[in-house]
């Protein structure tokens, strides 16, 4: 569990010399994505205090590296301001390539104020856990970042879910309960989660 910062951000984004603030999902031919293929499901969960509100997922990309990475979120995305909610969940394939570093950027927008988190997938976290992510320090953008286990498997469906935490999660033992939740809850801040796991296709 963690706590995403609340801030007011003015989001501009320019992509190939463009200000580009439509949704868009790449779509992969058959050629590109070749014999192998990385079926990402990403969705959203809300915590018991939380309305039905939308999630935007700013940018997932994918690169060989992390200079690669950062490169192609900035100009080769394969998703960009895209708009989850929890009745839905979206499906990409992406190439199998090796190796692979992913980074998903989220950001749950309030009346006000809106906040972000990132995520990495790379063979070179070994996270243990329930969630297979940690929280790290921040990302490139001052965001806090998670570690999370990296896409090996391509006969599974890897499905990433940014999961908000309500009142009965951070009660839960080792969440410092009542305490805890009126520090974080209050309008300067969002508690959430990554989480990542693996599921037949």
């Amino acid at each position: 569990m963690t706590v995403i910062k609340i801030g007011t951000y003015a989001l501009i984004f320019f992509l190939s010399s463009a200000c580009v603030n439509d949704q868009y999902i790449k779509n992969y031919s058959e050629q590109e994505i070749g014999r192998k293929k990385i079926i990402v499901e990403i969705s959203v969960s809300h915590g018991d205090h939380l309305p039905d509100a939308s999630v935007k997922i700013k940018r997932f990309c994918i690169g060989s590296d992390l200079n690669k990475l950062e490169q192609n979120c900035e100009l080769d995305p394969i998703i960009l301001n895209y708009t989850l909610t929890t009745k839905e969940s979206i499906r990409i394939s992406i190439p199998a390539q090796e190796p692979i570093i992913a980074k998903i950027l989220f950001q749950h927008v309030g009346i006000w104020s809106s906040a972000d988190a990132s995520a990495y997938f790379t063979d070179q976290n070994k996270i243990s856990s329930s969630t297979n992510c940690a929280m790290s320090g921040v990302s490139v953008e001052g965001f806090p970042k998670f570690l999370c286990n990296g896409f090996k498997n391509t006969n599974q469906i890897h499905k990433i879910q940014l999961k908000y935490l309500g009142k009965k999660d951070l009660e839960k033992p080792g969440s410092g309960g009542d305490v805890i939740d009126k520090i974080i809850l209050g309008p300067m801040f969002v508690p959430a989660e990554v989480v990542y796991e693996l599921a037949p296709i």
